[in-house]
């Protein structure tokens, strides 16, 4: 396990690899100025049509901007399905709030097969989104139950703008095309045998999610709707190295916040 010592200092020594690897020219910098103009024309027409969160819109056209135009565009369609499906569960379990077992079951239930299936089938980002998104509107409509509907609705059209915004700017001004890639196919989420392993963590996952809004409630903080990303995000990094991805993760929203 890395101690705190140790994060600090790889912090400290990655932080100056990026710093010094920081030009203004090269592919680089070609795709920073797409993903900065995506994410501009994302909020300025999230603005335009009076999303509630226009700064939704410009996350998600930075995200999805990729270095040529076809992983752009994969990785957006599945964003946008991911999200729409997630909207539309999210919306649904939303009606049992009022409800605290039954609401809590189903978040666990959500996270748990979200992550085992994100590990298991081709197109995981998709799976990923249906679970981010419908914890998004759950945990929403727990501090305003009647939101619920608009809460789904509007962040829909918000991924919906920055995943537009990315791929048209990608298309009309990324000198790479891309080409579609071809991965080993993976198992599919009800074949055998089952990966106890990540069945594991991800029923550790559901637990420890669904657990949020007691700790978040009891801690008096505002804001519990965007959780979950978090949450997702260090869970999914489990296998891998968790400390270091909290610790990142951390460490860069202090640095934005700043």
């Amino acid at each position: 396990m890395s101690g705190p010592g140790h994060i600090l200092e790889r912090l400290g020594r990655e932080s100056r690899t990026e710093v010094d690897s920081i030009s203004f020219s090269g592919a680089t910098a070609g795709l920073a100025f797409r993903a900065a103009l995506a994410g501009v024309v994302a909020i300025v027409v999230a603005m335009a049509i009076n999303l509630d969160d226009p700064y939704w819109a410009g996350i998600t056209a930075f995200g999805m901007l990729q270095r040529d135009v076809t992983t752009t565009l994969s990785r957006s369609l599945d964003r946008v399905l991911g999200t729409i499906a997630g909207a539309a569960l999210g919306y649904v379990v939303a009606a049992t709030v009022a409800d605290h077992v039954i609401f809590f079951t189903l978040c666990v239930a959500i996270v748990s097969f979200t992550l085992y299936a994100q590990a298991r089938v081709d197109h995981s980002y998709a799976v990923l989104l249906v679970g981010v998104t419908s914890l998004l509107v759950m945990f929403g409509s727990l501090s305003t139950p009647d939101a619920a509907l608009s809460l789904a609705v509007y962040r829909a059209l918000e991924i919906l703008v920055g995943a537009t915004a990315a791929s048209v700017v990608n298309m009309l001004l990324a000198p790479d095309r891309g080409s579609p890639r071809k991965d080993s196919a993976k198992p599919g989420v009800f074949s055998t045998p089952v990966d106890e392993d990540q069945l594991v963590i991800a029923i550790t996952a559901g637990l420890a999610i669904a657990s949020v809004p007691s700790v978040w409630y009891s801690l008096e903080l505002p804001g519990l709707g965007q959780t979950p990303i978090t949450a997702f995000v260090i869970m999914i990094a489990i296998q891998r190295d968790p400390h270091w991805t909290a610790a990142t993760r951390a460490f860069g929203c202090l640095a934005g916040g700043a």
